[in-house]
């Protein structure tokens, strides 16, 4: 009866131990996660073209990505744009300071075989057209099924496209539906929106002490999203979509200690020019 009891209690302890190994393998990366702004351009740009309401008068404005480190997973959510495959954008758009985001990611100590995963919050030129100089890497890029069936009819900035086509041939593009996905062995959630083109992004981070809203172009300030204020209808695919966006980043904001609300543009956080900046847990700080 003892040695039955005994067997019994083994058998338990092992079946304990096997759950706790496998929650342990299902948990994602812990520890504090690194997050950069990579500011490649500063410009000026029309308000009226950034906010529903807006003058005609020049406001500043930045060209940002950013890069999160969670573990041994290395993101980018967009990669700003090359003059290397896209020439002639830096003059069209009056980029008074700029530099190449891959270079860029060398000052921050990072060369692109380094990144595992990019994150593209839509298609446009200054999101996604320095892609090409992550052809060579190993990186799995997520971009929203829409946004990548729609660029494909789409005539200007053909080196993205065909960047997007070699990575769809190699297994390399990942394509994100409706619903919510979860970017493996981290704490990011990406999340169609659908509001400043047809399948645009927004990305989450969220764990027990911070909630970080990327929001693509949703917005381009941190304070017109808090304002509620909304895209112009030129800048828009659904002004509904668009809507919904900015109020549910707005109770994310309310609601949570530990939200943030990062744009790509937002010249106002941080204030400073070309460069590598480091989020130390309250506001962005220059490193390069």
């Amino acid at each position: 009866m003892i040695r039955r009891l005994i067997s019994i209690c083994c058998l338990a302890c092992c079946f304990a131990l096997a759950a706790t190994i496998s929650l342990a393998c299902l948990r994602i990366p812990s520890g504090e996660p690194e997050l950069l702004l990579l500011r490649y351009g500063i410009s000026d740009y029309p308000e009226n073209r950034i906010r529903e309401g807006g003058r005609g008068q020049m406001i500043p404005f930045a060209w940002d990505f950013y890069l999160i480190r969670q573990g041994d997973q290395v993101i980018l959510i967009d990669t700003g744009f090359s003059e290397q495959y896209l020439p002639g954008y830096r003059e069209m758009f009056r980029l008074t300071e700029y530099g190449e985001p891959v270079d860029l990611l060398a000052r921050a100590g990072f060369a692109p075989s380094d990144i595992t995963g990019i994150i593209l919050t839509h298609s446009h030129f200054d999101h996604a057209g320095s892609l090409p100089d992550f052809l060579q890497s190993e990186a799995i890029v997520y971009i929203s099924e829409k946004e990548w069936r729609g660029f494909q009819a789409v005539k200007r900035d053909a080196v993205i496209r065909e960047t997007m086509t070699a990575l769809f041939a190699q297994g390399r593009l990942r394509l994100i539906g409706a619903d919510p996905f979860s970017v493996p062995d981290t704490s990011l959630l990406l999340e169609e929106s659908g509001g400043h083109t047809i399948g645009s992004l927004t990305a989450l981070y969220r764990d027990t002490e911070r909630l970080w809203r990327f929001s693509g172009d949703e917005c381009y300030t941190t304070d017109l999203c808090l304002a509620g204020i909304g895209l112009p209808e030129e800048a828009c695919y659904s002004r509904e979509k668009n809507r919904a966006a900015i109020d549910r980043m707005g109770r994310e904001y309310q609601n949570h200690d530990g939200a943030r609300i990062f744009t790509m543009h937002d010249r106002s956080g941080p204030v400073g020019g070309v460069g590598v900046y480091r989020f130390d847990g309250n506001q962005f700080l220059r490193t390069q």
